[in-house]
């Protein structure tokens, strides 16, 4: 926490912008994968409203494990007006690909390395598991008719009629999209984006402040890695899980804990930051809907 205080004291206002800046930047790059998955299900949303519902999913997010409190807020809200059937299978493909791609990008660029460390085997181990589960959770979705063996299971009357055919519709959306292989690849493309551009930041912050050369690519494996893993429903928001890994992947490449410690303590400050402004936004949003 010293050196948390220390970093943040040598030169604060830079730091957190660029900090800040990154944190926000990654909510732009969610908001656009979320709207080309929405467009690639003839669904029309302006980007500034998917933005907003972001921003209030962050603010979810803090009270509810992992992103599935975000998740509901934002299919509760979008639903209303474009279809919460619709608007789900939409969630459930973002999160799925953003995990998805994430994945692939953490899981080679692990191999491409060799280190003897417990740590970056058990890492690079669970990695190539979610591979080998995420990759055949998408072969299903693509070439599987599960909504078909949904629409002939049970009674199609009454409640349990309509259940199956907003299981079927929601399995049906979800098949559709995983047949765009373009979709695919501009998520991956994002990906990298957010990736780089974090991995840049991280880079600079290690070397200024504690002369470290630390390669670009191992930054990389660590931030995806530690993605995947702070999202494992374990903890609440990945708090103090996210801290650990930090500082257990990052030693693991010679950075030292305090400096590792520091940087995932002031990328969460940025998240509260930028949670309190979806609590705005979500204050905004009932303050109008309750005016008649």
């Amino acid at each position: 926490m010293d050196y948390f205080l220390e970093t943040t004291a040598t030169n604060p206002c830079c730091i957190l912008f660029i900090l800040f800046s990154s944190c926000f930047f990654s909510i732009v790059l969610y908001t656009l994968r979320w709207q080309l998955i929405l467009i690639s299900m003839e669904i029309k949303a302006p980007f500034f409203l998917l933005l907003r519902q972001y921003l209030i999913a962050a603010f979810f997010n803090n009270f509810l494990p992992t992103g599935i409190g975000g998740d509901w807020a934002r299919i509760y809200y979008l639903g209303q007006n474009k279809g919460y059937v619709q608007v789900a299978a939409s969630v459930f493909i973002d999160r799925f690909l953003g995990f998805f791609s994430l994945t692939i990008i953490g899981t080679l660029i692990c191999w491409c390395f060799n280190f003897s460390s417990v740590v970056f085997l058990v890492t690079r181990n669970l990695l190539t598991v979610c591979l080998v589960l995420f990759f055949g959770v998408f072969l299903l979705a693509k070439f599987s008719r599960a909504e078909n063996l949904v629409l002939n299971f049970g009674p199609n009357e009454g409640r349990w009629g309509s259940l199956k055919e907003n299981f079927a519709q929601f399995i049906g959306k979800v098949r559709v999209v995983c047949q765009k292989p373009e979709l695919i690849l501009g998520v991956i493309v994002i990906g990298i984006v957010y990736l780089s551009i974090t991995a840049t930041i991280y880079q600079g912050f290690f070397t200024n402040l504690s002369d470290i050369e630390v390669n670009f690519w191992l930054i990389v494996g660590a931030l995806a890695s530690i993605y995947i893993l702070t999202n494992i429903p374990i903890t609440v928001n990945g708090i103090g899980l996210r801290e650990q890994l930090h500082y257990l992947l990052f030693a693991v490449i010679g950075i030292p804990k305090e400096l590792s410690v520091s940087v995932s303590l002031l990328i969460f400050s940025n998240i509260l930051v930028i949670s309190l402004a979806g609590y705005c936004s979500w204050l905004q949003l009932k303050l109008s809907s309750s005016k008649p």
